[in-house]
């Protein structure tokens, strides 16, 4: 129904980043505060998140949305669609994409994006309160279970906040979906544990969920268009 097209990245593989391909001023300051620019081998990038990891340690927050369309065409479009579009919106800003296991970096202004993929690294720009404040934040995709319908992405290492959030795709049972976005996390502040972190998180959440439901309607309707 969706009409849904796989869209590959059309990147370069390369062995460094370009920094000048970066918009965002924090992301630049973040990948050279951690030498990320200076690595050949991104594999040395790491998630914070690991399988031995006690959950109760970490403070959570969980949200549940629903969209009029069924599953199969949601989950599918949730892997393929353009991680530019997915991850640019009013407070999130796409910064670039690496992707581990190729060494292929996408920059914002690349045409095309990769699908969703285990050993992806993002790089964001969060804009805190009309973009007077901006956090860099990076995470990597740990996990993809096509059977039960999971996405988990986890901080990587050095960053702000440690932990990782789960999207799960359930069927509503009446044609529609239903999608659980669950979040684990941690950092060095308390406050920003308490206060801060999870009233921006859930902010952003509901964001990138709007987005990508306006993404899907705009498909659709374009797709009706043409017939």
């Amino acid at each position: 129904m969706l009409g849904l097209i796989s869209q590959y990245s059309a990147s370069q593989y390369v062995s460094r980043i370009d920094l000048s391909e970066i918009p965002q001023r924090q992301v630049r300051n973040f990948i050279v505060s951690r030498s990320i620019d200076k690595m050949d081998d991104f594999s040395s990038i790491h998630a914070s998140w690991k399988k031995e990891i006690d959950k109760s340690d970490f403070k959570t927050i969980e949200k549940t949305f629903i969209l009029k369309y069924k599953l199969s065409d949601v989950w599918e479009f949730y892997r393929h669609t353009s991680s530019f579009r997915m991850w640019n919106g009013k407070s999130i800003g796409f910064g670039l994409l690496i992707a581990k296991h190729s060494k292929v970096i996408t920059y914002a202004k690349s045409l095309n994006c990769p699908e969703v993929d285990t050993g992806q690294v993002y790089f964001l720009n969060i804009r805190l309160l009309k973009g007077i404040f901006n956090i860099p934040v990076a995470f990597e995709i740990i996990n993809i279970d096509q059977l039960r319908r999971i996405v988990e992405f986890s901080y990587i290492e050095n960053n702000k906040s440690t932990g990782k959030q789960t999207i799960q795709f359930f069927d509503n049972g009446d044609g529609r979906t239903r999608i659980v976005h669950s979040s684990f996390f941690k950092s060095e502040s308390a406050f920003r544990d308490k206060l801060l972190y999870p009233y921006f998180h859930k902010k952003f959440i509901k964001e990138f969920h709007a987005n990508m439901l306006r993404l899907i309607n705009n498909q659709v309707d374009s797709a009706i268009a043409l017939k």
